[in-house]
């Protein structure tokens, strides 16, 4: 099923914040598209933008995958007070749709809990555990494309689709953009919403009713009823300076998402999360794979 054609809905007050952009012309490069935190997106081209409403939004949407086999992915964000997270992100591939909510141990294909000891498979893709971390879907042997799953300490996990040098997401839609341009693009494929309306693009991508219900259970807002908007934030609080300090050293190691994990330590008012950064490398083995787990502080709660 493609995307349906988007009915205008009313802008959403204070949900998102553009952070940065870099990289647009994608025409050339594209690269991998994130989603995690509270939650921060980075689409095909590398722009990046927050967005705070709690509902159900679709992160991809391409029928054309894998030569008609298809893919969804959508996420559930969660409010709470001015932000939110990701709860629960649903993965369909074929028939088949893996749900996570942060447990590598515990997570659904088709409604069931997978299992710890077979091969677990979505829509004839291996589904891959790495450690306690980490859970990898295998697409391409030769080309490593994969899509990845990481549990992160501060209950906000986190989704990665990296196609590598191929053209695995070719004629992607959606929260990462149009992968083929990296544009932010509506439903209906053409228009091209300027990368600065982040929240109207967010908006735009909301989960139709005309689209399938990917998670085992509904929640509430469910389309029409738009996205729930965060509270206003209330501006600094005491200990911001301290905890700025605890948050710059704690994200170190995160390189060019260090704003993003800043932002959740802010948020949070916890370095938690920033203490469990884990990458996932090219090769297809479990001993070529480079994972750095940062041992957690007794302080990691610094309030």
């Amino acid at each position: 099923q493609s995307p349906t054609k988007a009915p205008t809905i009313p802008a959403t007050e204070a949900a998102v914040e553009v952070i940065t952009t870099r990289g647009t012309d994608a025409a050339t490069t594209t690269i991998a598209g994130k989603a995690g935190g509270d939650p921060h997106f980075k689409t095909w081209s590398g722009i990046k933008f927050d967005y705070h409403g709690e509902c159900d939004l679709v992160l991809i949407d391409n029928p054309s995958f894998a030569g008609g086999l298809g893919l969804r992915a959508h996420i559930r964000t969660k409010r709470v007070k001015y932000f939110s997270f990701i709860e629960t992100i649903a993965l369909q591939i074929g028939p088949d749709v893996l749900e996570f909510q942060n447990d590598v141990t515990n997570y659904l294909i088709n409604g069931e809990k997978a299992s710890d000891s077979a091969v677990n498979t979505l829509g004839g893709f291996e589904v891959r555990r790495f450690g306690k971390d980490a859970l990898s879907v295998r697409l391409d042997k030769k080309t490593k494309a994969h899509i990845d799953f990481y549990h992160r300490n501060n209950g906000f996990p986190y989704l990665k689709f990296d196609g590598k040098d191929s053209s695995a997401f070719e004629g992607s839609l959606g929260l990462l953009g149009e992968w083929s341009t990296g544009n932010m693009v509506s439903r209906d494929g053409q228009t091209v919403i300027n990368k600065e309306d982040a929240e109207n693009h967010a908006l735009e991508w909301q989960v139709r009713d005309t689209e399938p219900m990917l998670f085992s259970t509904a929640r509430h807002p469910q389309f029409p009823i738009v996205c729930t908007a965060p509270k206003k934030f209330l501006g600094k609080r005491l200990g911001d300076s301290h905890m700025m300090e605890a948050a710059e050293k704690a994200c170190a190691a995160w390189k060019e998402d260090k704003d993003d994990c800043i932002f959740d330590a802010l948020a949070t008012r916890s370095t938690l999360g920033a203490h469990s950064f884990v990458h996932l490398d090219e090769e297809e083995d479990d001993s070529s794979m480079l994972m750095m787990v940062m041992e957690e502080e007794a302080s990691a709660s610094v309030f």
